[in-house]
């Protein structure tokens, strides 16, 4: 009776991933509509405007005017998709000069402008997506209905890389989110290898959210079972080498071609009076705002009486990931 009963449970849930797929795709075609305004702009606007232009300089020009500068690094994505790796005259926008993956994707598979700068916000439906499905596997049986995945969806809508990928164009920031998503929660090892090859090249800062995930995968599997170095061998050394490869790589391309070194970064926004602990605190609340109270309690309740080694150790790595966002929070909300 019990089995039938499991049966019947899956079966009913394997019903319902379709409509909520496909309530996901249309909350997401109404937050396209309600807050994409430049990325409509760009994809009704640039047609009629480009009529009649020939010259590459011409296009880039009036590319350039109607993107405006709310949309000016969607401008530079362009000119990578065009040439891989352009001069980028802007300091605010030098720093996308190696994250290559989605203009070269553009420049690939030769899609429509307004497809490739399209890419960013179609990763918030995959984050709302993965976030559910997250979720959905580690809640309970009886726990899981519409309100628990209303909620999940809540959560990944209410994030930064969701409001950075749909109000500004050429931000591909919840692929971002997705690649440690995938880290953290995929049961099988390829779609990890995939993330870290791939997702460093979307932004370098998925190096800065690894230990994180990792440490949540670690605690997804109660611990490991078998002990914390056999579950390293087998399930994040070979995450950690891919991206400490892509570390060495992305840190000698850093000062060719006009990108900022590691030393450049670390002097104008680290170390530089130009940016104040004040200013750090602000760029963190930003950031976080009332999820700081959740995540508060989430680094206390592992320290309770009766909770696992896995929950300290996330408790543990929470901190170490929270003070690389506030040293590096020099714009102020990501």
């Amino acid at each position: 009776m019990e089995t039938l009963n499991s049966t019947t449970a899956v079966s009913r849930e394997a019903r319902r991933w379709p409509v909520i797929v496909l309530a996901a795709a249309l909350a997401s075609l109404a937050l396209l509509a309600a807050f994409c305004p430049d990325w409509w702009a760009f994809r009704l606007g640039t047609a009629p405007a480009w009529e009649g232009v020939r010259e590459p300089a011409e296009r880039r020009a009036v590319e350039r005017a109607i993107l405006g500068e709310h949309g000016l690094r969607g401008h530079f994505v362009l000119r990578q998709v065009e040439e891989v790796t352009p001069p980028i005259d802007d300091p605010n926008h030098a720093i996308i000069r190696w994250r290559l993956l989605f203009p070269l994707t553009g420049r690939l598979l030769h899609l429509p402008a307004w497809v490739t700068l399209g890419l960013a916000p179609a990763g918030c439906l995959v984050l709302c997506v993965a976030l559910a499905w997250a979720g959905w596997r580690l809640l309970p049986a009886r726990r899981r209905g519409v309100a628990e995945l209303g909620g999940l969806a809540v959560v990944a809508g209410a994030t930064a890389p969701v409001f950075t990928s749909l109000g500004w164009l050429g931000y591909y920031d919840a692929w971002v989110a997705v690649g440690l998503l995938v880290v953290a929660h995929a049961r099988s090892w390829w779609p990890v290898v995939l993330a870290c090859v791939l997702t460093p090249w979307v932004d370098e800062r998925f190096v800065l959210g690894l230990p994180l995930a990792l440490a949540v995968r670690w605690g997804v599997a109660g611990g490991g079972g078998d002990g914390w170095w056999q579950w390293f061998r087998r399930e994040a050394a070979l995450p950690v080498a891919l991206t400490m490869g892509f570390a060495l790589v992305r840190l000698h391309l850093g000062g060719t071609a006009g990108s900022p070194t590691v030393e450049d970064y670390f002097r104008q926004f680290v170390a530089g009076t130009g940016v104040t602990a004040g200013d750090r605190l602000v760029g963190a609340w930003e950031g976080l705002r009332a999820a700081w109270i959740p995540v508060a309690v989430a680094m206390l309740l592992p320290w309770w009486p009766g909770r696992e080694r896995a929950g300290r150790l996330l408790a543990v790595a929470v901190p170490f990931t929270a003070v690389a966002g506030l040293v590096t929070a020099v714009d102020l909300s990501r």
